[in-house]
């Protein structure tokens, strides 16, 4: 946890040394978010999962409007038949980084009814493509959380 909040003062700090009113220029491969409740929350939870494999920067700055992500193609988690047989079911949220080609390139399990299917469904995530989401016309790395549901049939 404390790598989390040295990060985050890090950032703050020296995000707040440009003037209000200002935006640094964006690179496309670091993930930004605002100084909210909820920029900061997303912010902590991209870092726990993904450590120093992704770069992180909180602004004080109001960010120019985000179009999303829009998925490509999705590959259906495999879902074998011994867990069908251990009646294994239920569902598993995955958190994602969308870089700025649309690759998926970090995902892990935020939630999970079974560590066997928390696996799957990751292993399935990380072969989703994307159309990158974009700000101010250029494509960026995005953070995505998806469910996944497996269920008995």
């Amino acid at each position: 946890m404390k790598p989390i909040l040295l990060l985050l003062s890090f950032c703050l700090a020296s995000c707040s040394s440009v003037p209000r009113g200002s935006l640094p220029a964006l690179r496309s491969d670091v993930l930004y978010f605002e100084d909210t409740p909820q920029g900061r929350r997303v912010a902590e939870t991209v870092i726990d999962l993904f450590g120093d494999r992704q770069e992180v920067v909180v602004l004080r700055h109001k960010l120019p409007p985000k179009v999303e992500a829009t998925p490509l193609t999705r590959v259906a988690p495999e879902f074998p038949d011994e867990f069908r047989q251990r009646h294994l079911h239920g569902e598993v949220v995955v958190q994602f980084i969308a870089d700025e080609n649309g690759r998926v390139i970090e995902a892990a399990t935020i939630r999970s009814a079974h560590p066997e299917l928390a696996r799957l469904a990751v292993e399935a995530v990380r072969k989703w493509t994307f159309r990158p989401a974009m700000r101010d016309g250029r494509p960026i790395r995005t953070v995505i959380q998806n469910p996944i549901s497996f269920a008995l049939k």
